[in-house]
Protein backbone atom coordinates (compact mmCIF):
# COMPACT_ATOMS: atom_id res chain seq x y z
CA UNK A 1 0.00 0.00 0.00
CA UNK A 2 2.53 2.62 0.60
CA UNK A 3 4.93 1.78 -2.58
CA UNK A 4 1.39 2.12 -4.08
CA UNK A 5 1.09 5.49 -2.52
CA UNK A 6 4.58 6.81 -3.18
CA UNK A 7 4.39 5.85 -6.92
CA UNK A 8 0.85 8.06 -7.03
CA UNK A 9 2.57 10.78 -4.93
CA UNK A 10 5.68 10.87 -7.46
CA UNK A 11 3.09 10.60 -10.66
CA UNK A 12 1.32 13.72 -9.48
CA UNK A 13 5.10 15.67 -8.26
CA UNK A 14 5.70 14.92 -12.01
CA UNK A 15 2.53 16.26 -13.63
CA UNK A 16 2.77 19.72 -11.47
CA UNK A 17 6.26 20.41 -12.52
CA UNK A 18 5.13 19.11 -16.03
CA UNK A 19 2.43 21.75 -15.79
CA UNK A 20 4.93 24.38 -13.87
CA UNK A 21 7.39 24.47 -16.98
CA UNK A 22 4.23 24.91 -19.04
CA UNK A 23 3.10 28.07 -16.93
CA UNK A 24 6.80 29.33 -17.46
CA UNK A 25 6.82 29.15 -21.14
CA UNK A 26 3.60 30.40 -21.63
CA UNK A 27 4.81 33.89 -19.58
CA UNK A 28 2.25 33.38 -16.56
CA UNK A 29 5.42 33.90 -14.02
CA UNK A 30 9.32 34.80 -14.29
CA UNK A 31 12.24 32.94 -13.39
CA UNK A 32 11.87 33.37 -9.94
CA UNK A 33 8.77 31.27 -9.67
CA UNK A 34 10.20 28.87 -11.68
CA UNK A 35 12.67 28.45 -9.42
CA UNK A 36 10.24 28.37 -6.51
CA UNK A 37 8.02 26.08 -7.66
CA UNK A 38 10.42 23.63 -9.06
CA UNK A 39 12.69 23.67 -5.59
CA UNK A 40 9.45 22.89 -3.95
CA UNK A 41 8.36 19.98 -6.67
CA UNK A 42 12.29 18.65 -5.79
CA UNK A 43 11.91 19.12 -2.25
CA UNK A 44 8.39 16.31 -2.77
CA UNK A 45 10.02 14.06 -4.61
CA UNK A 46 12.75 13.99 -2.32
CA UNK A 47 10.02 13.35 0.73
CA UNK A 48 8.25 10.89 -1.01
CA UNK A 49 11.15 8.92 -2.66
CA UNK A 50 13.34 8.72 0.58
CA UNK A 51 10.48 9.28 3.34
CA UNK A 52 12.49 6.21 5.25
CA UNK A 53 15.81 7.91 5.45
CA UNK A 54 13.28 11.03 7.37
CA UNK A 55 12.01 8.73 9.99
CA UNK A 56 15.68 8.97 11.46
CA UNK A 57 15.46 12.93 11.82
CA UNK A 58 11.90 13.37 12.38
CA UNK A 59 11.86 11.66 15.21
CA UNK A 60 14.57 13.80 17.32
CA UNK A 61 11.90 16.70 16.23
CA UNK A 62 9.04 14.85 18.28
CA UNK A 63 7.28 14.28 14.86
CA UNK A 64 6.06 10.75 15.24
CA UNK A 65 5.35 9.82 11.12
CA UNK A 66 6.59 11.60 8.05
CA UNK A 67 3.11 11.99 6.77
CA UNK A 68 3.17 14.34 10.20
CA UNK A 69 6.18 16.56 8.59
CA UNK A 70 4.62 16.44 5.33
CA UNK A 71 1.44 18.37 6.65
CA UNK A 72 3.39 20.78 8.70
CA UNK A 73 5.54 21.64 5.57
CA UNK A 74 2.14 21.76 3.24
CA UNK A 75 0.42 23.84 6.11
CA UNK A 76 3.62 26.32 6.34
CA UNK A 77 3.13 26.62 2.38
CA UNK A 78 -0.17 27.25 2.40
CA UNK A 79 0.23 29.93 5.04
CA UNK A 80 3.15 31.10 3.14
CA UNK A 81 1.57 31.53 0.04
CA UNK A 82 -1.32 32.61 1.15
CA UNK A 83 0.48 35.65 3.14
CA UNK A 84 1.47 36.88 -0.59
CA UNK A 85 -1.29 36.51 -2.24
CA UNK A 86 -3.10 38.38 0.39
CA UNK A 87 -0.25 40.81 -0.37
CA UNK A 88 -0.62 40.96 -3.83
CA UNK A 89 -4.40 41.58 -3.76
CA UNK A 90 -3.96 44.54 -1.38
CA UNK A 91 -1.00 46.13 -4.18
CA UNK A 92 -3.56 45.57 -6.96
CA UNK A 93 -6.60 47.29 -4.92
CA UNK A 94 -4.17 50.40 -4.28
CA UNK A 95 -3.12 50.32 -7.85
CA UNK A 96 -6.91 49.90 -8.94
CA UNK A 97 -7.64 52.64 -6.72
CA UNK A 98 -4.84 55.00 -7.93
CA UNK A 99 -6.04 54.52 -11.63
CA UNK A 100 -9.64 55.12 -11.09
CA UNK A 101 -8.77 58.90 -9.64
CA UNK A 102 -6.28 59.31 -12.15
CA UNK A 103 -9.15 58.27 -14.92
CA UNK A 104 -11.42 60.69 -12.60
CA UNK A 105 -9.43 63.76 -12.17
CA UNK A 106 -8.58 63.29 -16.04
CA UNK A 107 -12.24 63.54 -17.22
CA UNK A 108 -13.33 66.27 -15.34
Amino acid sequence: MVVKLDILLIIFIFFMTYLTFLAYKKKQFGDKGLVLWMLLWVGSIILVAFHNFFNQFISQLNIIRVFDLYTIIALMILFFSLFFIFKAIIDLTKKVERLTRHIAVKEK
